[in-house]
């Protein structure tokens, strides 16, 4: 059993309703979860996961179909937004589909804007690790959805009931 203070604050597992829409958007199972935990992936069922320790932001991504739900924070966020760009960019996946804070004046997220969007309406409820003496975390932010790749219409299907999705929308400063 884990103990809670070696839990991270900022760790939350996915819930399988979201698991289950990504891999629908995706067109099939996940193959990678860069950032992970063995607990969190009998949920999101990754062939191959990279855990804290092994620091998923810095190893190879080369896999047709990624889930990420990188750890939030001020410290952390803009990295991990960072190294899905350049996974994109060079073609090192082939699509992902990733949760981030709806935070839409951090700089980290106008990165994300060129790649479809989906506002979730509804607060997102969080599985707890074990030992933590939680069963769920619900955060206060509203989440967002973003889809990397060139199946739009599969993820617009996946996750439309879920909320409004922005395509494409560049910002021009």
């Amino acid at each position: 059993m884990t103990d809670q203070a070696s839990v991270p604050r900022t760790e939350r597992y996915t819930p399988r309703w979201l698991i289950d829409a990504a891999a629908e958007a995706m067109g099939g199972e996940i193959d990678l979860d860069p950032a992970s935990c063995h607990e969190a992936n009998e949920t999101v069922g990754a062939t191959r996961i990279y855990t804290e320790h092994e620091d998923g932001a810095a190893q190879p991504w080369d896999a047709e179909r990624i889930w990420l739900n990188a750890p939030h924070s001020r410290h952390t966020t803009m990295r991990w937004v960072v190294r899905l760009e350049r996974a994109w960019q060079t073609r090192e996946l082939q699509q992902a589909v990733s949760i981030w804070p709806c935070s839409t004046t951090s700089t980290w997220f106008g990165l994300l804007w060129r790649h479809p969007v989906c506002f979730l309406r509804k607060r997102v409820r969080f599985a707890a690790p074990s030992g933590t003496g939680r069963t769920e975390d619900s955060p206060r932010e509203s989440h967002v959805v973003v889809y990397h790749g060139r199946q739009t219409h599969r993820f617009i299907g996946a996750f439309g009931a879920f909320g409004p999705i922005a395509l494409n929308a560049v910002c021009h400063e």
